[in-house]
Formats: structure tokens, C-alpha cells, sequence
């Protein structure tokens, strides 16, 4: 708008002033100060003003109609804010089953970590890795034996040597909950025996199930009992973000799939994920997996976690940014389902209860009838909050939200400092770390990644306690 104005006021200026100095000077007129004001300056602006005034009505009228355009979308999004604040204040409450649910890292494993977590151990020196001047840094590695299967391992140059790594932990994660998933695949199997024709058939054949002393003219004297169906086992794999273009989904699913297969699972039964996720939303994906498990009927979810920066590659690409980097890994895993999923021979050891758009943490505590608890008069944490409360403004946030509740600050378990700078999963980590909790305790789990969205666990004995 404004380029046209001058461009249009520049034109009639040079137009009218070559012609009137034309004319006086064929007149021989002596032009005064004052005629000079009047037909350079005052004359232009007249005939501008002319000429622009169709052309600066219509803007004038343009601007009219945003005017009051802008002011309905205005009051649109502000009908919309409220309705969406009127949903926020209907809280929504789910409930998962936990069939196992184990955690290592380099505090230990399971409820010891819980137990170390209020000491905030320290770093330890690391002879195997070195910072830029080759001296030994501090790290959180976990327990000798990983790096003993590593050592026994052929080394595979189709992988890199932290999936191996990896590998291994996700290997010793499976046996360390065998009998949880033995127990899952038996009832598999026999739902499939019960409900599938074709899957009965090749479960028959399958090495893991065939009799040595079976003979082939004997009758068939199995028989199947009515069982709660069970179709699929998903296998949920959450690392870090930066292992996106570095892991081989490949060899991790012939680890998984082979595992599996050894305790009598039809690999037709078997659904394996790969989720990748980094320190900004890797809470939140969190709490969208467990949404979408709390809506899978016939089905178990074998979620297993891990991350693990001890990696010389990995720690030199570090140290070009900090000048200290301490690296850490952890591995825990869950196996869990929808609250109406039963699985035979197996009892739930926790459940978890989350609420999502409940900004009070005491409305929460009350809808569960557990205001009125022990544990609260006691000083032992359970309060798990993962975020970084180095920061001011992080622990103000922390203090705010318990604030209103029987909660206080000595009751909160701060996981943050126990992974280093390895952080991408961080939250996670605490999450599980909640599972942890005496059975005994209802432990509770916070992250400001979701201010909104609260989580307990409650062990069956509890829940069978407040339903008394």
C-alpha cells in the first residue's frame, strides 16, 4: 500500500512540476516563494489526494471487514476455549493389569533401587571409558555380567556395538521374567487350541508341545478346556531417539522371536514394536501406549524399556559439547493388559491407576478413597517425580501441584540424578520405578511432561484392603 502511494505521489510531482517550469519559463514568469510553495508542494499533494481517494476508501473498507472478521474468530476460539476447559474438567480414569514387572540399573535391581533411590548414590570411575585426555570418567554402568556375555559373544559387524549391547540386556530382561512369559504363551497356546482351528493344528506340531513318547496310532486324549480368549502377545521396544538410524530391527526381532518360539509361541502370535523417543516426549508417548493398551481386548502387551550410553563412540560425541559427561544405562520391563484381560496361572502383582485432565493431584486421592493413609504421616518417599528439580522453576512447579495435598515434599523420590546425563528416557525410567514400591505403599508418579495426567499403583492387596 505504501509503495503505491509514493509511487503515485512521486509521478504526479515530477509531471506537474516539469510541466509548470515549462510554462514559465516560455511566459517569462518570476516565480515568488510563495508560488513556488503553491505549485511544488501544495498543488502535488491536491491532485494526489484526488487520484488516491477511490483507491484509499477501499483499503479503508478492507480493514473495516478484517476488523470484524478478526473480532468473530475472536469470540469463536473463545467459545471453543471454553468448551475444551469444560471437557478438561471431566476427568478421565483408566486401569491396566501388571503381571510382572522387573528394573536394573547401576543402583540394582527391582525394590533394591527403590530402596537406594533416597541415598542419591554417586557415579562410579569407569577403567573402560575415557574422556578426551584418556583418563577414566564417572558413569552409572550396570553389573558385570552383561559385560561378560559381551566378552563371550563372536563380535557381529552387521550390528553396532551399543545395539549389542542393548541386545544383551533385552536378552537377560527375557530370562529374568521367564516364567511370566511361560506362563502367557501356555495360555496363548491353549486359547488357540480352544478358538483357532489352524493355530490348534500347528501348535501340534510345534517341537515345544510334541510328546517324545507320542505315537502315531494313538488316540488324541487332550482335551481342550474352555479358556478366556487370548490372541496376541505385543512386544512393545521403547529406545532413545538416537538410535533411530543405527538399530536393526531385524536382528533385534530374530532375538525376540527366537526367545519366544523356544517357550512353544507360534511366531503368528507374536506383534513386535519399535518405538523411539527422545527427552521431550517420551513421557508423553509413555501415557499414549498405555491409553491404546487399555483398549486392546484378547490381548498382552511385554513392554520392555532400555537405554544405555555406555559407548566410547558415544561419550566422545558428547565431550565435544561438555566438558563432563557421565553416561548411564538402564533396562526395566512390564507385562500388562486392559483391566478385563485375565491371564491363567498368572495374578496381577500391581495396578496402575491413571487419571488424565485432573489438575489436583487431592481430587485424584479422594476419588481413589485414599486421603486418609499411614504412609502419609511416615517419611518415607513415595512420590516418584523424574523432573530435573535443579531447576528452580521446575521444583516451584512440583511444590505448587503437591501443595494442596497430604503429599509433602519429603515424600517425593527425585530419579533424575540416578541416569547421568542419559536422559532420554529418564521419565520412563521413573515410571517404572513407581512399579517398584513395597507392596505395601501406594506409590504415585508425577512428571510436569503431563501436568494434567496423574498415576498410582496399587498392589492387589491394597486394592483388596480398600474394597473391604
Amino acid at each position: 500500500m505504501l509503495k503505491i502511494i509514493l509511487s503515485t505521489v512521486l509521478s504526479i510531482f515530477f509531471v506537474s512540476s516539469t510541466l509548470i517550469i515549462y510554462y514559465w519559463r516560455d511566459a517569462k514568469f518570476e516565480p515568488t516563494a510563495q508560488d513556488l510553495l503553491l505549485y511544488f508542494v501544495l498543488m502535488p499533494f491536491l491532485i494526489s489526494l484526488v487520484v488516491l481517494s477511490p483507491y484509499l476508501l477501499w483499503k479503508l473498507y478492507q480493514f473495516i471487514q478484517n476488523k470484524q472478521r478478526d473480532a468473530q474468530l475472536i469470540e469463536t476460539h473463545s467459545s471453543s476455549d471454553n468448551v475444551n476447559t469444560q471437557n478438561q474438567l471431566s476427568p478421565e480414569y483408566l486401569r491396566l493389569n501388571v503381571y510382572a514387572v522387573s528394573l536394573q540399573s547401576a543402583l540394582g535391581q527391582n525394590q533394591e533401587i527403590f530402596a537406594k533411590m533416597a541415598e542419591m548414590p554417586a557415579p562410579t570411575l569407569d577403567s573402560k571409558l575415557v574422556n578426551q585426555m584418556g583418563n577414566p570418567i564417572l558413569s552409572y554402568r550396570m553389573p558385570d555380567p552383561v559385560d561378560e556375555t559381551l566378552d563371550r559373544e563372536v563380535d557381529r559387524p552387521d550390528i553396532s556395538e551399543i545395539q549389542q549391547r542393548i541386545q544383551a540386556l533385552i536378552q537377560a530382561e527375557l530370562n529374568e521374567n521367564c516364567a511370566s512369559l511361560l506362563t502367557i504363551v501356555e495360555h496363548l497356546k491353549n486359547s488357540a487350541m480352544f478358538y483357532d482351528q489352524q493355530l490348534a493344528y500347528e501348535y501340534r506340531m510345534h517341537p515345544a508341545w510334541v510328546r517324545s513318547d507320542y505315537q502315531e496310532d494313538e488316540e488324541e486324549q487332550t482335551v481342550v478346556m474352555d479358556v478366556p480368549r487370548l490372541n496376541m502377545l505385543n512386544i512393545h521396544v521403547v529406545l532413545s531417539d538416537y538410535l533411530l538410524h543405527v538399530w536393526n530391527e531385524q536382528s533385534s526381532d530374530v532375538l525376540i522371536e527366537e526367545y519366544l518360539q523356544s517357550l512353544g509361541l507360534l511366531v503368528q502370535q507374536i506383534n513386535v514394536h519399535y518405538h523411539y523417543w527422545g527427552t521431550e516426549t517420551a513421557y508423553v508417548e509413555w501415557i499414549e501406549l498405555l491409553k491404546a493398551i487399555q483398549h486392546q481386548k484378547d490381548e498382552v502387551s511385554y513392554i520392555t524399556v532400555v537405554d544405555s550410553a555406555i559407548d566410547q563412540d558415544i561419550i566422545d560425541e558428547h565431550l565435544w559439547a561438555m566438558d563432563q559427561y557421565i553416561p548411564a544405562e538402564f533396562i526395566g520391563s512390564c507385562c500388562i493388559s486392559a483391566e478385563s484381560v485375565r491371564v491363567e496361572e498368572l495374578s496381577r502383582v500391581k495396578v496402575i491407576e491413571l487419571v488424565e485432565n485432573e489438575t489436583n493431584v487431592m481430587n485424584f486421592i479422594r476419588k481413589l478413597g485414599i486421603e486418609n493413609l499411614e504412609q502419609y504421616e511416615n517419611e518415607t518417599p513415595f512420590f516418584v517425580v523424574p523432573d530435573n528439580i535443579a531447576q528452580i522453576k521446575v521444583a516451584q512447579q512440583i511444590a505448587t501441584r503437591i501443595g494442596a495435598s497430604n503429599i509433602q515434599s519429603y515424600h517425593c523420590l527425585y530419579s533424575h540424578y540416578s541416569l547421568g546425563h542419559t536422559q532420554s528416557l529418564a521419565k520412563i525410567f521413573g515410571f517404572l520405578l513407581g512399579l517398584q514400591a513395597p507392596e505395601s505403599m501406594h506409590s504415585f508418579m508425577f512428571s510436569l511432561d503431563a501436568p494434567h495426567t496423574h498415576v498410582i499403583f496399587q498392589s492387589e492387596e491394597l486394592l483388596s484392603e480398600l474394597n473391604t
